[in-house]
């Protein structure tokens, strides 16, 4: 050119963010998913105990769906305290039976 040196093609991720935006939503999926992973399994677990012990606990609390579960976080995205407040209760119910 003029100066006689080229200059590089400019790509996206060359611009401030770029790059740090799409990973930043790919991760917070990637923590919404194991989150409700866990969330999931933990409910799943409360519920077999609860079957085991025969307690006879129903209703959605007491859902013996694993993929419910995971919808339920997923869809609803209650946030971390709201499902950790619902496996205590849930924890705390089997624990007085005992």
């Amino acid at each position: 050119m003029g100066l006689g040196r080229e200059c590089p093609p400019l790509l996206v991720s060359d611009y401030p963010g770029a790059h740090r935006e799409g990973e930043t939503g790919a991760r917070e999926a990637e923590i919404k998913g194991w989150t409700c992973n866990w969330r999931a399994d933990k409910a799943i677990a409360q519920v077999v105990e609860n079957k085991a012990r025969s307690c006879g606990f129903g209703g959605l609390r007491w859902l013996d769906s694993r993929q419910a579960n995971y919808d339920w976080c997923n869809n609803f995205n209650p946030g971390l305290p709201a499902m950790r407040g619902e496996n205590n209760t849930r924890e705390a119910i089997l624990a007085q039976q005992g």
